[in-house]
């Protein structure tokens, strides 16, 4: 049995987030284990998750994960290299095969070949800054100009980072990409899929969430307004947070 990663936030888990699962699955004999690496209370940006981490964790359970385990607040809260970097080992050593990712383009031989290129890039000291990244992007952009292009998309500069985290390990990963549904500029709710980002907006600001999204046996149901139909999950509204 073959156990492959996802590293991930959830933050909040939408139909997106159960595609790439819903994928893997489809991609993969019935005996493939799915395991998540999970941000626990806080995320990437070092703010509180949108929804705890117990409520997170059951949704990518009952969307096909068969584990979820919490990365640790020290890789969850770091740069999208320590995200990375700790998401990677953390499945290396739960004894995971391969890793997969949703990209907006490229393949997992296209981010294996920039992440070998960056290994290769140096910096001196002065680098070390908030534009460190930049400097490399661009560095990777001339170096391999027929990639340049992926070095625009949020989801590929995260996968450029795993790539990088998994060819350093003693015996590497494999590594999957599964094509991204939609994209993190469709703000509207009249589409599948919509982005993360887009959904966090719009709950802060209507400052409730939706009463049930899952139906007694753990289904999804038919929902009343596009934003539930974007979540699934089934919290009880946030009442003291109502306007009156």
């Amino acid at each position: 049995m073959e156990a492959i990663a996802v590293i991930a936030e959830f933050n909040p888990f939408h139909t997106g987030h159960a595609y790439l699962l819903s994928e893997i699955r489809r991609q993969n004999p019935p005996d493939t284990a799915v395991i998540v690496i999970l941000s626990g209370a806080f995320v990437q940006r070092g703010e509180p998750a949108l929804f705890d981490k117990w409520h997170r964790a059951r949704w990518a359970v009952r969307s096909g994960a068969d584990a979820v385990f919490e990365l640790p607040a020290v890789y969850a809260l770091s740069s999208a290299e320590g995200f990375a970097s700790g998401g990677i080992r953390l499945a290396y050593r739960l004894g995971c095969a391969s890793l997969a990712c949703g990209v907006e383009e490229g393949t997992a031989a296209d981010f294996l070949r920039l992440g070998k290129t960056a290994l290769s890039l140096s910096y001196d000291e002065s680098t070390k800054t908030a534009t460190a990244g930049r400097n490399q992007t661009d560095d990777l952009a001339r170096a391999l100009p027929e990639l340049a292009g992926l070095l625009d998309q949020p989801n590929a500069l995260l996968a450029l980072e795993y790539a990088k985290a998994i060819l350093t390990l003693p015996s590497p990963l494999a590594m999957r990409t599964v094509p991204r549904r939609g994209s993190h500029a469709e703000n509207g709710f009249d589409q599948p899929f919509t982005s993360a980002s887009a959904i966090r907006r719009e709950l802060k600001k209507r400052l409730f969430v939706p009463r049930r999204s899952l139906s007694a046996s753990g289904q999804p149901k038919r929902y009343r307004s596009p934003i539930e139909n974007r979540c699934l999950h089934g919290l009880r509204p946030l009442r003291r947070f109502r306007q009156p």
